[in-house]
């Protein structure tokens, strides 16, 4: 069973299409969204806490959502499982020199060594998620490598979410899906699978 520290990142449970969860009034302005990869093999919003605090001198975690991968027993949580990162109301640590305005979703994984798959669990969810806020806010989405693209913000130098992370391909996914809610489907079914084996955890 998950330790009580893992608690303080509660899985996002499916939520209706009129996204109230995303409107209260204690969010920020939010004028975009990024995607990232953890680069690394497996992780969670715990273990990405504690490295943002020990390693990055941070407060808390950087990314606002983190997807997992399912990878490795330790770790516990299925592929595509949204868990909740530093909260929406407060500015995050994600993208130099733009994070007063967005929201980080962070993919556990690499893309520069994993081939890109749309129908891929952490993408999928990553299209739900995405949708869910462009429904709320009608940000701009952008994956971690084009920050550079945003008048002012620097290019990042990096390849985040990874080589092979097909952007075309996930914008035009995006775009296919909203309004119609497929994606959803997908989580409600991952999201029961969580349930079923952790009774008990702390969802939002």
């Amino acid at each position: 069973m998950r330790t009580q520290a893992a608690q303080r990142f509660p899985i996002l449970k499916p939520f209706p299409t009129d996204y109230d969860f995303f409107r209260g009034g204690r969010h920020r302005e939010i004028r975009r969204v990024y995607i990232h990869c953890s680069a690394t093999g497996q992780g969670d919003a715990e273990a990405f806490d504690y490295y943002h605090r020990v390693q990055n001198g941070w407060n808390q975690i950087g990314y606002h959502f983190v997807i997992n991968n399912g990878a490795g027993d330790k770790i516990g949580f299925p592929a595509g499982i949204i868990q909740m990162g530093r909260p929406m109301s407060k500015q995050g640590a994600h993208v130099k020199g733009d994070n007063a305005y967005t929201i980080g979703i962070c993919l556990v994984g690499n893309w520069d060594f994993e081939l890109f798959d749309i129908l891929d669990a952490r993408v999928q969810s990553a299209i739900y998620l995405t949708e869910a806020l462009i429904e709320a806010f009608s940000p701009e989405v952008l994956l971690h490598r084009d920050a550079g693209k945003v008048p002012g913000v620097p290019n990042p130098g990096k390849t985040c979410p990874g080589k092979n992370f097909d952007g075309g391909a996930f914008e035009q996914c995006l775009l296919d899906q909203l309004g119609r809610h497929p994606a959803r489907l997908l989580y409600e079914q991952i999201y029961k699978s969580f349930i079923q084996r952790y009774r008990g955890y702390k969802v939002i």
